[in-house]
């Protein structure tokens, strides 16, 4: 009988572990949209922590600032997963952290500023590249529709010319890992 006990409340145990765990797993993947709305945030938000330090009229510029550096913390976790076309892409975003980290600990301001210039311009160069996954994604759709309407009007062109637009098309939409970016 105990040893009925045992499995019950070790199962019992489980299940309960995993209802609490299962929606922190789930609150940790987003969308690339979802993802590159906070990006956008953020990098939003660290351009206004450059300007706040540099901006003599606030009176309380380190409660604005510490604020906001929890703020940006809190939008992009360290890790994290992104959706992408179904696929879960991790993603790293400890260098945000390491960077709020070490601009925290420098007292000279131009140590700051040059730590909050260095997080916006990596914030922004993440925001475009985002950008550029959505552009070829859009142009690879339109192509695919493009292929779909001449293959039904009888229009498309024979086997080795259909081959050569498909490689050409994998290219494209695969071409940010071929070319290193």
């Amino acid at each position: 009988m105990r040893t009925v006990i045992s499995s019950r409340s070790r199962l019992l145990a489980a299940l309960a572990l995993t209802c609490v765990i299962a929606p922190l797993t789930l609150a940790n993947t987003a969308t690339l949209d979802d993802y590159q709305h906070r990006v956008t945030a953020a990098a939003t938000l660290v351009d206004e922590l450059r300007d706040a330090g540099e901006d003599e009229s606030n009176p309380q510029p380190e409660n604005f600032i510490t604020t906001n550096l929890t703020r940006v913390r809190q939008m992009l976790p360290a890790k994290e997963t992104v959706t992408l076309d179904g696929l879960s892409v991790p993603i790293d975003n400890s260098w945000l952290h390491e960077e709020l980290s070490a601009y925290e600990k420098a007292s000279l301001t131009t140590k700051r500023s040059e730590s909050l210039a260095r997080m916006a311009e990596r914030l922004h160069a993440i925001d475009e590249r985002i950008q550029e996954i959505h552009r070829r994604n859009t142009v690879s759709t339109d192509k695919d529709a493009e292929k779909g309407r001449l293959a039904g009007r009888g229009e498309a062109q024979g086997a080795h010319g259909r081959l050569a637009e498909a490689e050409a098309h994998g290219l494209s939409r695969h071409g940010c890992a071929q070319s290193g970016a």
